[in-house]
């Protein structure tokens, strides 16, 4: 739901950017859903978003209304859509409240290759590891 209230009061906040009137009125509804949706109990089992999900339908109408044909009008996804986006936008919000020092691990991959003994230069040097027998021998 915070993701969907994200998408559509960014479309509707810039196709109103010269109105006050309609800037107040999403304003308003933005903090009416951010407040009901901070203001769920966090046991709350499901969270009460009643509240968030009526402001969130007046977003709907109102871009529905407004801009019903406007080709960059945020759609509903598919469920596997709306999955993958839910998915990425939490990584985003986790992203952003963590640490950089902790952000920079995260990216960082590394590899090791570990366990595997050295073979002395001079054993191949002097053809002592003429076998894979011999070579066993140095591994274990």
């Amino acid at each position: 739901m915070s993701r969907r209230l994200d998408v559509l009061s960014g479309f509707i906040a810039m196709r109103v950017a010269a109105d006050d009137d309609a800037s107040h009125r999403l304003a308003r509804l933005v903090a009416d859903a951010d407040a009901a949706l901070s203001a769920s109990p966090p046991d709350a089992e499901p969270p009460d978003a009643e509240p968030a999900s009526e402001c969130l339908d007046e977003l709907v109408r109102w871009a529905d209304t407004e801009w019903a044909d406007h080709p960059y009008r945020p759609m509903e996804a598919r469920p596997d859509e709306a999955d993958r986006q839910t998915r990425d936008y939490a990584e985003d919000l986790r992203h952003t409240a963590l640490p950089a020092v902790v952000r920079d691990e995260m990216g960082r991959i590394e590899l090791r290759v570990s366990g595997l003994p050295r073979v002395p230069a001079d054993a191949t040097a002097n053809g002592s590891l003429d076998t894979v027998a011999d070579l066993q021998g140095y591994i274990g």
